[in-house]
């Protein structure tokens, strides 16, 4: 049977089915071997015992023998007494031999006889003349003259239950050996069936494991190869530093040495204040140590400097690193670059900066007008509408006048149209000083400027446009001099519109006109 076959059937064979049959066989020869050794025992107590009583009945045999003579010179009955004790002692202990000797199987004439049909001993256990007083003189002599015999038989029946028992002990030890002979087969087929198979088991898993150890060595050769690749890229592409417990820089990459613009000498020995930039406040770093020796990571952003003069940015991790007992030993800081992000960052705020300041320039141009600054057409009609809401809400009285300067094209025909923007501006400016804040102010198109009077009854708007209207007579504008202008003006009943609102003051200052101008003509509705 080759190896692989016998190792096919003992792959068959369950260890556990093995064990318990096994454990059953030892169990019943320990038993078998416990039986026979408390055979022997029992069988060498009930020898001892026969031979015991074989003494005693050759002592007792003596003592007869010894009454007898006594009996046959003094035939007192003190001596037949002696004697019937001896004699009930003797008999009573033949009766336990017998019993033990049929008990063992034995015949008693294997014993007690030496081939003859009576023996001597019966003659004492059997015959009724010794009971009898006086005993006749013939019984006693013929018990004393086979004396000898008697004693004989006595020592042949010792010899004979010494041999038995010798032979018993030695047919105990033969068993006893021949079960241990088993008992250690037993054992050998066990070892055979079962560490034979886990043997060579263990001899194939010590195969596979010197086989997975040869598949684990390159595997780790392989992965400390490829860690190191790892380890190389991250050197070469990674921005991180290790620091001691004071922020001392104890290990940094080439990727943050070529970052700083420091080497790595330079950088080693010393802190990250080297490379920080040196307008950032102390209170950036104060969150950054709370949480960092507090055992927790800390993320955030910073800026620093290169060595060249040039700024960039960071956005950091920085990881506590602790020994065994959990203590703080170090800090390991691994970093990203977002100058570009920051930058770009930064150029959207300006964009946003730019666009809102435009939007706002946007907003203003399209509700200003460009050459005087104040409001459009547009923007008013808005107010417009919003007084007209106000007063329907409160009934709060509201005037509106135009202003149209005198002649105005003649202006321009004569000294030009940049001279005439100027008067522009400047009559613009003269009513803007010297009007209320709370009133609006725009102008309307052209020569023609428009002017809301809020919570102002149509008297208190006549003063202040009469007010107005002297202030221009009496300034002199740049190279054309005196300017009038002629002003309509309407007060806001409930049943106005926008349109029917600026219709009346408009229809005023068509009156203003008509009756000369430089004057100031009241809407009343006819």
């Amino acid at each position: 049977m080759t190896r692989e076959s016998t190792m096919t059937w003992f792959q068959k064979i369950e260890i556990s089915k093995i064990l318990k049959w096994s454990t059953f066989i030892i169990a019943f020869l320990v038993v078998l071997s416990f039986l026979n050794l408390f055979f022997l025992v029992e069988q060498q107590k009930e020898y001892a015992q026969l031979i015991n009583l074989s003494g005693k009945q050759r002592m007792l045999s003596e003592k007869i023998h010894s009454s007898l003579y006594q009996m046959q010179y003094n035939p007192s009955e003190t001596n037949y007494r002696e004697l019937e004790t001896i004699l009930y002692r003797m008999q009573h202990d033949y009766l336990s031999l017998k019993k033990s000797l049929d008990k063992l199987k034995f015949e008693q004439k294997n014993i007690y006889t030496s081939g003859y049909e009576t023996s001597s001993l019966r003659v004492i256990y059997e015959s009724k003349a010794l009971l009898k007083y006086p005993i006749d003189t013939k019984v006693i002599h013929e018990i004393l003259d086979h004396r000898e015999q008697i004693l004989s038989e006595l020592n042949l029946a010792v010899e004979q239950l010494q041999h038995k028992s010798d032979e018993l002990s030695q047919e105990t030890i033969n068993r006893g050996i021949l079960l241990l002979i088993l008992i250690l087969v037993v054992l050998g087929i066990i070892s055979i069936l079962i560490f034979y198979p886990l043997l060579e088991q263990l001899k194939i898993k010590h195969q596979k494991i010197l086989q997975l150890n040869s598949e684990l060595e390159d595997t780790v050769a392989r992965r400390t190869k490829r860690l190191k690749k790892m380890l190389d890229i991250v050197n070469q592409y990674v921005y991180s530093t290790h620091t001691d417990i004071n922020g001392v820089i104890t290990y940094t990459t080439d990727a943050f040495c070529e970052l700083s613009g420091y080497s790595r000498e330079e950088l080693l020995g010393k802190t990250h204040s080297l490379i920080e930039y040196p307008d950032n406040p102390s209170s950036v770093f104060a969150p950054l140590w709370t949480t960092i020796m507090s055992g927790k990571t800390y993320h955030g952003t910073v800026k620093n400097r290169h060595k060249d003069g040039t700024d960039y940015w960071l956005e950091s991790y920085i990881v506590p690193d602790l020994d065994e007992n959990g203590t703080i030993v170090g800090f390991r800081a691994f970093r990203q670059n977002i100058t570009d992000k920051m930058q770009l960052k930064e150029l959207n705020e300006e964009l946003e900066k730019r666009v809102a300041e435009r939007t706002v320039e946007i907003e203003r141009i399209a509700v200003t007008d460009a050459l005087t600054g104040l409001f459009n057409r547009h923007r008013f009609n808005e107010e417009l509408t919003d007084a007209l809401a106000l007063y329907k809400r409160y009934q709060s009285p509201i005037a509106l006048a135009i202003f149209d300067i005198d002649h105005f094209k003649k202006v321009n025909d004569t000294y030009g149209h940049n001279v005439g923007d100027k008067v522009l501006v400047t009559f613009a400016a003269l009513l803007k000083q010297n009007m209320r804040q709370t009133d609006k102010l725009a102008r309307w198109g052209g020569e023609e400027f428009v002017i809301l009077f809020m919570n102002t009854e149509i008297n208190g708007a006549l003063l202040a446009v009469q007010n107005l209207l002297n202030i221009i007579r009496n300034h002199l504008f740049e190279e054309v001099g005196v300017v009038t202008c002629s002003i309509g003006l309407a007060a806001l009943t409930p049943s106005d519109t926008p349109e029917s609102f600026l219709q009346h003051a408009d229809s005023a200052l068509y009156l203003a006109k008509e009756s000369g101008r430089n004057q100031v003509q009241v809407f009343e509705d006819r």
